[in-house]
């Protein structure tokens, strides 16, 4: 466990999470005291917090989530068995997703006319394909994957469970994109296909289950 803290595969994903920090200290003075940090259904601010919190509070959050999510990886005892692609996967969406929060926080401080009603749904849809592209490789464990009682009591039901939710996650994540260009519509559409991809596979998996898969 020791290790990991200091393997490339720890300490270059951990730099990019200091990212945020340094950009926030490089725009900290053009930043208004108040600034907009949670979006309504419509992408709207509805919610703002002070520029501190903003630009330091928020990726704190994301890298202690990023070490909370290499200790379950590294404590998995089923680790072995992990995709080593999904593995490099999971250990860099969090600072690639810390950075772009910045960058959306700050540019929309900056010019709150950026268009976040297109922008987040395809950078949600492009998340759902890549996971849904990889989630037929995650092999049975404790940490990623959609973790039943059934999937992890039954390796035929895991696989079948997961190559199922990967056509889903696929589809959901393509049809996020397009409804980036549907205007108001689009996070009513977004939340409804993230919804309907967590849920459908869980319903699979159940009927799999009731069958003694």
């Amino acid at each position: 466990m020791k290790n990991i803290f200091k393997s490339r595969s720890f300490l270059i994903p951990f730099a990019v999470c200091l990212l945020p920090f340094v950009i926030g200290a490089v725009f900290y003075r053009r930043m208004p005291e108040q600034m907009a940090t949670h979006f309504d259904y419509n992408f709207q601010p509805d919610d703002y917090s002070s520029r501190e919190f903003a630009l330091f509070g928020i990726p704190a959050f994301m890298t202690a989530m990023f070490v909370l999510c290499i200790c379950l990886l590294e404590t998995d005892p089923k680790k072995r068995g992990m995709d080593g692609r999904l593995k490099a996967i999971t250990r860099w969406i969090i600072p690639i997703l810390s950075v772009v929060v910045q960058c959306i926080t700050i540019s929309y401080a900056l010019d709150n006319s950026l268009n976040l009603v297109r922008f987040i749904p395809i950078l949600i849809g492009v998340l759902f394909v890549l996971m849904g592209n990889y989630l037929p490789k995650c092999r049975q464990n404790y940490t990623m994957g959609i973790k039943l009682p059934w999937t992890l009591n039954s390796e035929e039901n895991w696989e079948r469970t997961h190559r199922f939710g990967g056509k889903m996650f696929v589809i959901a994540g393509l049809f996020m994109i397009l409804a980036a260009f549907f205007g108001g519509y689009a996070a009513v559409t977004v939340f409804a296909l993230a919804l309907i991809a967590c849920f459908l596979p869980t319903v699979y998996s159940f009927v799999l289950y009731k069958k003694g898969v």
